[in-house]
Parts: structure tokens; C-alpha cells; sequence
């Protein structure tokens, strides 16, 4: 299944067998270099429980309507997984981290992904400048993912000002249609 992470966030996390509720999807970590998903910080229920416990990628059994896993002990503290310590020292994330081409141009800041639940690979990157979204970008055209910026092929980025080349013309030819007289422009004046 191919999902976006803005979706499955809160998604809840239960035990197989009993479906007993363990806690909800709050976070995401994802290995920069290799674009997988190495697992998720899950908010226990109740409240005041303290640090979110993780959740690694290969302990989940079922991902649906829920994320099941074999039972509660499966999560842990991120701290005693020593294979991730170096991911997390990087300070290298995908999520809310800007994007620009090889040659410096600003393409937004990553604020979702899209992801696979079976093979938990990066697929996609959505980028946002503003309060616009970009266009999508697909993870394999990642060129490198450094301390500031995720940063991607310049043809990627080329595609938002090809369109905008496109809508200029669009316009362009509606305002000939215009002005031969074929059509009028019309305003609508709301009641």
C-alpha cells in the first residue's frame, strides 16, 4: 500500500490478537541515505506517559484501518537502538526540511512524504513554498540529503516554470480570441 504520512498520522497502534490499543503513529524516521523508513514514534495512550517509544519498520506485522504489532514490548526507547544513533546524530531529516536544486534554486520545504507499507521505501517528496504546494518529487531524484537542505536534480525543478511558460500562452491565445471579437470575457457580479 502507498501512503502519504500526513494521512497515517494518528493512526492507532494495537496488539495482534487482543486489537488492545498500545498508542498512535505521532512521528516518523526515515534513513537519509538509503530513503527507507526505519520506524515510528508512537504517543502512548493516556497522558503524561512521557518520552514516545519507537516503533522499528520490520516489527510491523499488519498495516490497514491499524498497525499491528506482535505485542507491546516491540517498542522501545530509541536510545538502546544503537544502529540508528548515527542517523540521529546527523541531524539529517526529510520531513520540514527545504528542498533546492544542484544549482541553488529554492523549491519548498518537505512537508509530506509518500511512502510503501510493505517494502517501507521513500517513494515520494511534497514539497511546500508558502502557503502553495509544489509539484511532487519523486525520491529517486534525491541527489543528496545534507545538514541544510534536501537538495535534488535541477531538471526536477524545471517543471513548475515549464507550466507557468504553458499558462502565459493559454492566456496569451484567449486574449487574440478577444480581441478578433470571437468570444467576450465575462464577469460574474454575485447577488
Amino acid at each position: 500500500m502507498h501512503v502519504r504520512f500526513s494521512t497515517c498520522k494518528g493512526t492507532a497502534v494495537v496488539e495482534e490478537g487482543t486489537e488492545e490499543g498500545i498508542g498512535i503513529l505521532s512521528g516518523i524516521l526515515i534513513h537519509p541515505d538509503k530513503a527507507t523508513i526505519e520506524g515510528f514514534f508512537v504517543q502512548p495512550l493516556g497522558i503524561g506517559l512521557g518520552k514516545e517509544p519507537f516503533l522499528l519498520s520490520s516489527d510491523i506485522i499488519h498495516w490497514g484501518v491499524s498497525i499491528r504489532v506482535r505485542d507491546r514490548a516491540v517498542l522501545g526507547d530509541i536510545a538502546d537502538i544503537v544502529r540508528l544513533q548515527d542517523i540521529l546524530q546527523q541531524r539529517r531529516p526529510i520531513l520540514g526540511q527545504r528542498i533546492r536544486t544542484e544549482a541553488g534554486r529554492m523549491v519548498g520545504w518537505c512537508r509530506d512524504i509518500q511512502f510503501n507499507t510493505e517494502r517501507f521505501m521513500l517513494e515520494w517528496l511534497f514539497p511546500k513554498k508558502w502557503f502553495w504546494w509544489g509539484v511532487a518529487l519523486p525520491a529517486s531524484d534525491i541527489f543528496e540529503v545534507k545538514e541544510e537542505a534536501i537538495i535534488v536534480r535541477d531538471s526536477v525543478a524545471a517543471v513548475p516554470e515549464e507550466k507557468r511558460k504553458r499558462v502565459s500562452t493559454v492566456v496569451e491565445k484567449i486574449e487574440e480570441i478577444v480581441e478578433a471579437g470571437v468570444a467576450e470575457p465575462t464577469t460574474f457580479h454575485g447577488e
